[in-house]
């Protein structure tokens, strides 16, 4: 490497990072960009030339890049950044393997970055749920569903021990979603008097329950991702691993599970799962998750709190992109527009609330709002079933 290349300090912090990890000498071949310059945070692929036993000879450099990012926003993407440290050396060094994400050798906090393991380009949930045939895809996202369940498992409890990680490098210590709670609410009962959509005091009590229980999880509070979405689980050497722990923390565990009965509502790639296929991969997820929090297994806890987690979901619809989606209807996010988005999650919660007789304010709620959505919008359009099911 140049000694006189700008990057040559980076370098050699990190080859100091992995020389007092292994006790070994290290040496860098050369280095891989992988994002773009105006990216929140810059990735590279460092190339090694020789590596103590245990290193592999590819590794991940992730680094802040606040510079290249307006002045406004710098303090959000300064705690993704932190918050994708602390979960990526939170869940490295949980005893359980395969790991739940990658391995973490390594930070520097003056130059702010972070050394993890290199997954390569190993395929994603996404690439078979567009591109794979049925059997694939099921068998993926129940792969998806285990290893959520499994991590959420893993770290009931482990609250006290991500902290002690979250503290030092001032890392968000719940999810991005947890600063904008009072706001969402708000935003709901806003849209309701601009749209004349009814909200009544059954309602307002139910968004009130759903804000308490995602504020005080009870048994439920674990490790969660936040935005499991299908191109964040990698398959590497025969079992799947998470990545991009930037708006993750400590929370309610179901926030995630309902990501597969919602039709991943954080994700560009949002198309139906079939309703059979969701209830296998809410089950395959309750029997990991109950090893450690036993409420999991009863029928009268879980599905409450599995509606509750669904309701928030409808809350984000509701609050913020229903008005969107009317701003901009042909806008595409993806692969698939905002109003098929909004009108499918409004479905599927009062679907589950029937089936689940729960939330049933909400739910009125959400009827009274696909009514109005009809009057404004015409034929309401859901999403598609994903690509590999349409066979």
């Amino acid at each position: 490497m140049n000694a006189q290349d700008p990057f040559a300090p980076l370098l050699d912090a990190a080859q100091s990072i992995l020389f007092q990890k292994w006790r070994a000498p290290v040496q860098f071949s050369s280095v891989e960009r992988l994002t773009e310059e105006d990216r929140r945070s810059i990735v590279w692929r460092i190339h090694l030339e020789s590596a103590p036993a245990g290193l592999p000879l590819t590794l991940i450099l992730k680094k802040n890049n606040l510079d290249e990012y307006p002045e406004q926003e710098r303090d959000h993407a300064r705690q993704r950044f932190f918050s994708d440290w602390a979960g990526n050396c939170y869940l490295a060094g949980l005893s359980t393997r395969p790991r739940h994400g990658s391995d973490f050798y390594g930070g520097d906090l003056a130059q702010q970055f972070f050394l993890m393991e290199d997954l390569g380009n190993a395929p994603t949930l996404v690439d078979l749920l567009l591109h794979g045939d049925a059997a694939q895809a099921e068998s993926t996202l129940l792969s998806f569903a285990t290893r959520l369940g499994q991590m959420h498992a893993d770290t009931i409890r482990g609250f006290a021990a991500f902290e002690q990680i979250a503290r030092p490098v001032k890392a968000p210590l719940q999810p991005y979603f947890h600063h904008n709670l009072d706001k969402l609410v708000e935003l709901v009962k806003e849209r309701c008097t601009e749209w004349n959509i009814p909200l009544p005091d059954a309602a307002q009590r139910d968004l009130g329950r759903i804000i308490q229980s995602i504020r005080s999880p009870g048994p439920f509070l674990a490790y969660i991702h936040a935005d499991p979405c299908p191109d964040n689980m990698y398959f590497v050497n025969g079992s799947y691993r998470l990545i991009d722990f930037e708006t993750s923390g400590f929370s309610h565990a179901l926030a995630d599970a309902v990501y597969f009965r919602m039709s991943f509502p954080t994700c560009w790639c949002a198309n139906r799962v079939p309703d059979e296929i969701v209830e296998r991969a809410e089950q395959v997820y309750r029997a990991e998750l109950a090893r450690t929090c036993p409420e999991a297994a009863d029928d009268r806890v879980f599905y409450p709190a599995l509606l509750k987690m669904c309701g928030f979901r409808v809350m984000v619809e509701l609050g913020y992109w229903m008005k969107r989606a009317e701003e901009n209807p042909t806008r595409e996010w993806g692969i698939a527009t905002l109003p098929p988005r909004v009108v499918t999650r409004l479905e599927t919660f009062v679907h589950a609330a029937e089936q689940f007789r729960h939330l049933d304010g909400l739910r009125g709620l959400c009827e009274e709002a696909l009514k109005v959505l009809e009057t404004r919008w015409g034929t309401l359009e859901r999403l598609p079933v994903y690509p590999a099911f349409r066979g």
